[in-house]
């Protein structure tokens, strides 16, 4: 019996790290309880206790569980036909906390003679909305076994049909790091005259830096825009794999289009980019109007090449709408294999429809031998035998994390958690399998 988190979940700062899952402040997530491994002659009974803890508990007292939106959504089960819920309360030192709950539930009706009828169903079994806290915060969720506090007697079950045996599954723990909203370390702001345009700049406290140029009459109105900067740690939702530079850049308002292209400067200085090839360098953008992130349009760059090189950095991109910038360091954001044009493309069999922040989408593994990269190629050799080579549904080794994805959290069969510490069937053999011949060469 497992914890999964299906929704609501965003990168992490550490990176797909198993176990840990990552969520906005203030924002609601999807836990499930999913039967994994079940009784070899069927179940007639599924109970799951569910500790998330004291500062999720303090939400969910404020109305984020007690609700559970619909009752009826909790229960997926398909063969449940009496279900039960039960909040619990604990009372350490005077304080009375919501912080548990228990889902459980019976069979259908089966025969006269066996009056519950066995469930051999795999799957998700119980789901609840849950509500992240506003401010930072890490929160251990436990799925706890029966016999074990708080949960006594009705901990982690399952009763096995024609014997009613009572099973104690293994259980896992889930950690959920509540991301609070990030504070920008440089913002900016003036109104432009839509008649005579203006130039706003971040100045020169930071390694990168930017200034932007609005000409005239590319509003419809006067308008006052925003550059706010942020560290890249502290926005991992939309930084997500990408290999970047340290900074992430917003302009605003979001969405605010021209009707022809402002033209953005970046600069950095050499320690953002030491080791790097600055002909490589590549800015990413946010299109608010189709939700994808694009490669932005460069139109100069200074490459460094010269012996001496004087003064910052630079790379200039046009911009057609405001949104957030990244300055990803290769021309492969995420390093998985498939560069930021393919994946921004619309065929997924060439690497397209796929986030370039994203390193776990695109499921090529390694080149020809291990000592080589990723070649962009999904072939039968190197990456479904490799999977093949490293499947250990329990757990246990060879794991090497190259070769696992998660569930499914998306609607397309590539969009895939990270590693979830397991190499399976279902996640990994025929996750790596649906994408046979993808090429982004």
């Amino acid at each position: 019996m497992a914890l999964s988190v299906t929704a609501g979940a965003v990168p992490c700062p550490q990176g797909k790290d198993p176990g840990h899952v990552c969520v906005p402040g203030d924002a609601s997530f999807t836990l499930t309880v999913d039967a994994v491994q079940i009784p070899a002659a069927g179940y007639i009974l599924a109970d799951a206790w569910i500790n998330y803890g004291d500062e999720l508990g303090d939400q969910a007292a404020n109305g984020a569980i007690k609700n559970l939106n619909d009752l009826l959504s909790v229960f997926v089960w398909p063969d449940l036909e009496l279900a039960t819920i039960v909040f619990g309360q604990r009372n350490e030192s005077g304080d009375s906390r919501l912080d548990t709950v228990l889902l459980g539930g019976l069979t259908g009706q089966g025969t006269t003679i066996s009056p519950l009828a066995p469930s051999f169903y795999t799957g998700t079994l119980y789901q609840i909305s849950l509500t992240c806290t506003t401010a930072n915060s890490t929160n251990v969720i436990e799925l706890i076994q029966k016999g074990t506090a708080p949960a006594g007697t009705s901990g982690a079950l399952y009763t096995e049909f024609g014997t009613n045996t009572q099973f104690r599954p293994a259980v896992n723990n889930v950690t959920i790091n509540c991301l609070g909203e990030a504070e920008p370390v440089e913002s900016v702001s003036t109104m432009i005259d839509n008649s005579v345009g203006a130039s706003l700049s971040t100045g020169t406290d930071d390694s990168v830096e930017v200034v932007l140029d609005v000409p005239p009459f590319v509003l419809d109105e006067d308008e006052t825009i925003t550059i706010d900067v942020f560290l890249a740690e502290d926005v991992p939702a939309v930084v997500g794999d990408a290999g970047g530079l340290s900074r992430v850049f917003r302009f605003g308002p979001a969405g605010l289009i021209f009707s022809s292209p402002v033209t953005v400067v970046l600069s950095f200085d050499d320690s953002e980019i030491a080791g790097t090839d600055e002909s490589s360098i590549e800015p990413i953008v946010f299109n608010s109007l189709t939700a994808a992130w694009e490669v932005a349009t460069v139109v100069a760059r200074d490459d460094g090449l010269a012996e001496v090189h004087i003064g910052p950095h630079t790379v200039t991109i046009e911009l057609d709408h405001f949104s957030d910038v990244i300055i990803c360091r290769e021309d492969d954001c995420d390093g998985d294999g498939c560069n930021n044009e393919s994946e921004a493309g619309p065929d997924e069999t060439q690497g397209g429809r796929r986030d370039m922040r994203d390193s776990w989408d695109y499921y090529s593994v390694l080149g020809p031998g291990a000592m080589f990269p990723k070649d962009g190629v999904i072939d039968l050799p190197n990456d479904i035998l490799g999977v093949i080579l490293h499947f250990s549904p329990q757990g246990q080794p060879p794991y090497d994390a190259n070769f696992d994805r998660g569930p499914q959290i998306g609607a397309n069969h590539w969009e895939r958690a990270g590693p979830d510490g397991v190499i399976d069937l279902p996640n990994d053999i025929l996750g790596v399998i649906l994408q046979f011949s993808h090429n982004c060469e």
